[in-house]
């Protein structure tokens, strides 16, 4: 039988037989380790954060601080523009994802609007567009937003179809990109523009940028698109050109073109072929300066749509 001993350090017998089992040691680190896919989101969940970035179309931006709308182009509500008239970023994103199905949705916070042919005070033209949402399904989607024209407010208009070079959504450190996304003008578009550009006209195209968890770092100048300042974007663009009887040249802003007396959404100014809203070109033709070209916008905006 094994003889006590006595504890060097409390003085009392103990018994090897009764001592109680020595406690476990500390991992050595045999053991599995965190991974670096622990910390990478969830095929699918909620988004954290995003971007939009879009120009509606170059010309029509143009068009609104040119010598003919003598407007102006105004962001709002976090959303901003880049500088010289550029294009918009819609940031704040909210929405859904799932990267196994190449699916989301973001609705982005922000608006824009474009003022022009102003008349004692009152504007012909006077659009905005805020509440803008992305949709993408297998790399194809909708661009949605609540349009307001001349006071009156539509929710959830069908702007765009959308078109990506790839129906991947893959995400790189929490992350989803996707650039260059065609936008292509639907029927509802061509209403909220009021008939200016028809249906399946090429709009800028959209970059999107979304974020799967909070601490994701998005794109650096603001994520998606180019980012500028807040404010009102103002400028002056050359017409010219004269016109008789309905038939003419123009020379525009964005490009020239000769005029033929066709029909704009249903409307009575003339096509020449270009990606500029009627108005422009009627007028330089001389045709929307007989009536002034800020009552025929107000007049057609108003107009019924088929």
């Amino acid at each position: 039988m094994p003889s006590k001993t006595e504890d060097p350090d409390t003085g009392q017998d103990t018994d090897p037989d009764t001592d109680p089992a020595p406690s476990p040691s500390k991992s050595t680190g045999t053991g599995p380790s965190p991974s670096a896919s622990a910390t990478e989101a969830a095929a699918q969940g909620q988004i954290a954060d995003g971007t939009l970035g879009w120009g509606v179309k170059e010309s029509f931006r143009a068009y609104v601080v040119g010598t003919m709308a003598k407007g102006r182009v105004t962001v709002s509500g976090g959303a901003t523009q880049a500088a010289g008239n550029g294009a918009f970023t819609f940031k704040d994103a909210t929405g859904t994802y799932d990267t196994d199905a190449d699916r989301l949705t973001a609705t982005f916070q922000g608006a824009v609007n474009f003022k022009g042919h102003e008349t004692n005070g009152a504007y012909g033209l006077d659009l905005t567009l805020t509440n803008l949402r992305a949709t993408l399904d297998g790399g194809t989607g909708k661009l949605t937003a609540d349009v307001t024209s001349l006071g009156e407010k539509s929710p959830g208009v069908v702007l765009a179809d959308l078109k990506a070079t790839s129906a991947d959504l893959t995400a790189d450190r929490n992350v989803i990109t996707v650039d260059d996304i065609a936008a292509t003008l639907t029927d509802a578009g061509a209403k909220a523009f009021g008939g200016y550009y028809t249906a399946g006209t090429a709009l800028d195209t959209v970059d999107l940028a979304v974020a799967l968890s909070d601490d994701a770092q998005l794109p650096d100048g603001g994520g998606a698109g180019t980012s500028g300042g807040t404010g009102t974007s103002g400028g002056t663009g050359g017409t010219g050109g004269s016109g008789t009887g309905g038939t003419g040249t123009a020379s525009t802003i964005g490009g020239t073109g000769t005029t033929t007396g066709g029909t704009i959404g249903g409307g009575s100014l003339a096509s020449t072929g270009t990606d500029l809203p009627g108005p422009a070109l009627g007028a330089a033709a001389g045709v929307a300066v007989a009536i002034g070209a800020g009552a025929v916008f107000a007049a057609r905006k108003r107009r019924p749509q088929a």
